[in-house]
């Protein structure tokens, strides 16, 4: 992914009130911190200050941070969500738990993508090594930086500041990055179309591409006992949506703007090149999708992997620059 700088544009959104944003998500915060039994203290008393951010953005940075805080604090923990505005025309933000912290050679590296703190690998909780990256890439959008620290806790203690600026629509030039970020994600079901869905949400302009090995693309795995017991009739049923339309790939193309390449297996990853290695059961057809989606990217986007097929494979290797 390549998420840096910025570019012209002539579409523009609201900027976010902090003071509003965080006194409608406050309750909700208190109430999932109080389900897992830990205080959430929650110190937000702001004038109205307004970020180069839409609310929608916004609100996902504070989301992860919280949810960081309240996903490792143990039980009978404490954690603070604060609020400042300093005379410099900055808002500081800062969220702090008694959790397991992080250690000071991973305060940086734990922002880059893909990356876990060691202690965190070690918990049971569940991650992808995603979160912060994004929740960095969106206050660096917003020219605000984002650190880690020792918290009196005794756990992290995350601080992002940000500049105020005037209640006006602000131009997504202002913001946006040079090139569209680019994500592959493996794996369908309900996660990765959950992903993509959100990442479509926060950054319009990304390239999303959804590597399935199964046919289906997303399903309501939760209700495959009640489709063997006969309750649920047909199998379309857990792939609809609320209003009735089927999640299959011309519906994440057509409404979520996002590629779905199902039936093709992901043999191999290579993080640092950003290339991935396909076997494709749809034949030559992937292949060229492959292809064609990759030449979206640049020249050499792509590089062909018949020299490590077997008989009968049908591989593909593509790399984004």
């Amino acid at each position: 992914m390549n998420v840096s700088g910025k570019r012209g544009g002539a579409d523009a959104f609201e900027p976010a009130d902090v003071a509003v944003l965080v006194r409608h998500a406050a309750p909700r915060w208190q109430e999932e911190a109080a389900r897992n039994g830990i205080f959430l203290y929650i110190d937000a008393e702001v004038d109205h200050a307004c970020v180069a951010l839409s609310a929608a953005a916004l609100l996902e940075v504070f989301e992860a941070l919280v949810g960081n805080a309240i996903k490792y604090t143990p039980r009978d923990g404490r954690a603070c969500f604060c609020v400042e505005k300093g005379l410099d025309a900055r808002l500081t933000v800062r969220v702090a738990d008694s959790a397991i912290g992080v250690a000071e050679q991973d305060r940086e590296r734990i922002f880059t993508q893909f990356c876990r703190a060691p202690v965190a690998q070690s918990s049971s909780r569940p991650g992808t090594g995603l979160g912060l990256y994004l929740v960095r890439t969106l206050v660096e959008k917003a020219d605000g930086r984002i650190w880690v620290e020792q918290a009196d806790l005794g756990g992290a203690e995350f601080v992002v500041r940000l500049p105020v600026v005037a209640e006006r629509s602000v131009s997504k030039g202002d913001t946006e990055m040079p090139d569209p970020m680019r994500v592959v994600i493996v794996g369908g079901v309900a996660a990765g179309p959950k992903v993509a869905s959100k990442i479509i949400r926060l950054m319009p302009n990304a390239q999303v591409t959804i590597v399935e090995k199964g046919k289906l693309i997303s399903y309501a795995g939760c209700g495959l006992p009640y489709y063997v017991s006969g309750v649920v009739k047909e199998q379309k049923e857990l792939m609809c949506t609320p209003v009735g339309a089927v999640r299959d790939p011309v519906f994440f193309q057509k409404v979520k703007n996002v590629r779905v390449m199902n039936q093709a297996e992901a043999l191999e990853i290579d993080r640092s090149a950003k290339r991935l290695r396909v076997r494709s059961e749809g034949g030559p057809g992937i292949v060229a999708q492959l292809r064609q989606a990759c030449s979206r990217h640049g020249s050499h986007a792509c590089r062909s992997a018949d020299s490590q097929r077997s008989p009968g494979e049908n591989l593909h290797a593509s790399r984004c620059p």
